[in-house]
Order: structure tokens, then C-alpha cells, then sequence
């Protein structure tokens, strides 16, 4: 790559050879290439190459005129131009510029370049390391004195990440450890036995938290027990008018609203709904026509309900139950579904208290670490999905939509197992 020059006291010094003097060669004797640099047989691009210098070579020079260096090569006289030569006399010495990533999540520092190396620490959102070198599809890093490794997936170059939102990142220790924990979970939905896909080993890759962030999304560590009112609702609309189906076009008030009555988090309300939906794809959000009770006096003898959570739409008839859900909550408009389901998951599981502690975040959610005792005990009955990648699945929707916030404050909450 040719590089002009740059350095302001360089070009100054010159700038005198460039408006067309003569130099003596007395004065002047060597200059350094600024970058790789064509050697002709006369003074212009029309004269033959006649070979090249590196960059940061000396070059003997014998005069310069009119922007062209009068130089001796091979024992003959020949030229190159001036603009890629500085006074080796004056030419001041510069560091190599720093290469600085910046995280643009929560992501593991590791001893090699592997994720069954050690783990050296962790970057938070809008850290900043020096890269030493780039590896396959890890960096090699300086962190905290030592060399480490990073996954490109989650570091940008320094100021090409535009977010303005701003983590906090909290640890929760737990009084039991993440076998214990793994085990339980295999001890009480018998994921094991499940056409040996669903093992431990597989159950260990959605649990540890370390593997999570591994995977460069902290999203289902998310608190969403708050409203956070720094939402675009335009930004909002504009992604729900892209989807291919029409059933959220210009809900996005509708989806900010039922997020501050019930105190939750938008972007996980959104990305929950869409995820359960389909995109808005399902029967039950596109609305059922739902058959009326007999005996009632009506005009119409079936009425339009939406089920946008799958509220007790139970296996044997999901549709049907889903609509009589639906139905006996009143839920016969798309703003009424999503209002009724932003309500039912905050009493049930964001803001529930009956378990003795709520769970309010993805993870929580998911595999209800709050309520956990040991694997005797049912109190870790109570999650929201049976899919182990659930979390990862709402989680990686939130991510894709964090753009709709604007310096939103974002809190993680993040499991820390008790060591064995």
C-alpha cells in the first residue's frame, strides 16, 4: 500500500523540493522511502521501471528537480519521485501505531486459541485490548500484562461499533455447583434418555455461563424486570413493518405500553413474541374465529382471538385450547393479546413471587436456577420452555434488535456457581 506522507514537520521540510528546487546532494546524501517505490530510467511515469525499493530503504541521492530524485543504481543514473522520500537527517522516529479491539459484548478471555483453553477473564461491552495478531478466527490479544485470545465474532476495531447502550455486568453466587446443577436438571426432565441427544454434555453448553458468553450473546442475562424507556418507537415500527407478516405492522406503541404497565423490558417482550409467533406466522397470533358458547344472546356466533404466548395451548389440541385461553381473557384484539401475555408472564414468572423468588432474567426464566435446592427437591419444576436452546434463541433476537434502544442502561446478571 503506498503511504504519502504524513508527518506535518517532514512535508514542511519538503515541500521546497516538491515546488521544483534544486537541492544539493552535499546536504541532503540520504533519504528514506516512505513506501515501496519505482526506479526509472528518467525523470516521469513515461520513462521504463527499472526496478524498486522497499520501503524504509536509503537511497544515495545526487540531486532532486521538479518533484524527481536523481539517484545512482546499479552503477547508472536513475530516478523516482520525491513524494515517497523523506531527509533521513530529519526524519523522526514513530512507534508503530497500536491496533486497539474493542468488545462489543460480554465475551471470555482465554490462555489459547480454543474454548477448552483456560479462561483468563472477561471483556465487558466497550473494552479495549491491543491486538498482537490476528489467528484464524481468534486474536491474539494483551490483556491485563498477558498474551490471550479472543473470538473475532465479538470484538470490532476500535470506533466501528456505533451502540450507545451501556452494560453493567453483576455476579450472583449460587450455593450449588454447575454439576450439581446439570445433574438435577437431567435428574428431573430426564433429558438423558431422550434419544441420547439431550445429555449432560449437551445440557452443559446452554447451562455454563462461560460457554454462554463464549457465544458472544449476555442478552439472557438480561434484568427484565424493568421498563427502560429509551426505545425508538419508530425504529421499532420499521422492523415490525418488515416482517412478512402483517400481524405486528404498527404495534410497536402497543408492545411499549404493555411493557411499562407490567414493568418489563421491551426487547425482550418484542423478541419473546416473535420468537413464539413465528414472526407472526402462528394460527393462534393471526387469530382464531373461536365458536361462541351456545345459549348466549349474540349476533355473531364466533368472535376473532389472538394467543400470542401459547397460553394454555396444551398438546392434545393447542389451537383450541390456545383460543379458549384466549377467549376467556379477552384477548380479541392483537394489542389485547399482547397487553394479556406481557401481564400473564409478569405474574407468573418476571415479577411472580409464589415460588418464594421471581425470575427475571432469560436464564432464570429457562432453567429457574432461583428456586434450585438440590436434586431431590421439585422446586425446579417451574420453567417457562422445555427446547434447551430457548434462551439462546429469544437471547440472539434481543441482540439483533439492540439497535432500537438509545443509551439505554442495560443490566446483566450473571451466574457464578459455587467451585467444587
Amino acid at each position: 500500500m503506498v503511504k504519502r506522507l504524513g508527518n506535518t514537520a517532514i512535508a514542511i521540510a519538503l515541500g521546497i523540493l516538491l515546488s521544483g528546487a534544486v537541492a544539493n546532494a552535499e546536504e541532503i546524501k540520504t533519504m528514506t522511502t516512505t513506501a515501496s517505490l519505482n526506479i526509472r530510467n528518467g525523470a516521469g511515469i513515461q520513462y521504463n521501471v527499472l526496478g524498486s525499493y522497499k520501503e524504509n530503504t536509503n537511497v544515495e541521492v545526487i540531486s532532486i528537480e521538479n518533484g524527481w530524485v536523481r539517484v545512482s543504481f546499479n552503477g547508472n543514473v536513475a530516478y523516482c519521485s520525491a513524494d515517497y522520500l523523506e531527509n533521513t537527517a530529519t526524519k523522526e522516529v514513530q512507534a508503530e501505531p497500536e491496533i486497539m479491539l474493542e468488545s462489543t459484548t460480554y465475551v471470555n478471555v482465554r490462555r489459547g486459541p480454543d474454548l477448552s483453553h483456560e479462561k483468563l477473564g472477561m471483556l465487558s461491552p466497550r473494552d479495549k485490548v491491543k491486538l498482537i495478531a490476528s489467528e484464524g478466527v481468534w486474536n491474539k490479544v494483551e490483556y491485563n500484562g498477558q498474551e490471550g485470545y479472543v473470538s473475532n465474532s465479538y470484538v470490532v476495531l476500535t470506533n466501528s461499533d456505533e451502540s450507545n447502550n451501556k452494560f453493567y455486568h453483576y455476579s450472583k453466587e449460587l450455593s450449588f455447583t454447575l454439576d450439581d446443577f446439570i445433574s438435577g436438571q437431567a435428574a428431573k426432565f430426564n433429558y438423558s434418555s431422550k434419544g441420547g441427544e439431550i445429555n449432560q454434555e449437551t445440557l452443559n453448553t446452554y447451562l455454563n455461563p462461560d460457554l454462554i458468553l463464549d457465544r458472544g450473546n449476555p442478552y439472557q442475562f438480561l434484568r427484565i424486570n424493568k421498563f427502560r424507556d429509551n426505545i425508538n418507537t419508530d425504529k421499532l415500527n420499521a422492523y415490525l413493518n418488515s416482517l412478512k407478516h402483517d400481524t405486528f405492522h404498527g404495534k410497536g406503541q402497543a408492545f411499549i405500553d404493555a411493557a411499562r404497565e407490567y414493568n418489563i423490558d421491551t426487547l425482550y417482550l418484542v423478541a419473546h413474541t416473535i420468537l413464539e409467533t413465528g414472526y407472526g406466522k402462528s394460527e393462534l397470533a393471526r387469530g382464531v374465529d373461536y365458536e361462541l358458547p351456545e345459549g348466549k344472546s349474540q349476533e355473531k356466533s364466533t368472535v376473532r382471538v389472538h394467543n400470542l404466548f401459547g397460553i394454555g395451548a396444551y398438546d392434545h389440541d393447542p389451537v383450541g385450547e390456545g383460543a379458549a385461553t384466549a377467549y376467556g381473557n379477552g384477548w380479541t384484539s392483537i394489542e389485547l393479546a399482547i397487553k394479556g401475555g406481557a401481564r400473564w408472564i409478569s405474574e407468573n414468572y418476571i415479577h411472580s413471587t409464589k415460588l418464594g423468588q421471581n425470575q427475571y432474567t432469560l436464564y432464570m426464566m429457562r432453567w429457574n436456577t432461583n428456586n434450585y435446592i438440590n436434586p431431590t427437591r421439585n422446586a425446579i419444576w417451574h420453567q417457562y420452555a422445555t427446547d434447551v436452546a430457548w434462551t439462546d434463541s429469544v437471547a440472539s433476537l434481543m441482540k439483533d434488535l439492540s439497535y432500537i434502544y438509545e443509551n439505554a442502561v442495560l443490566e446483566l446478571e450473571i451466574p457464578v456457581f459455587r467451585k467444587k
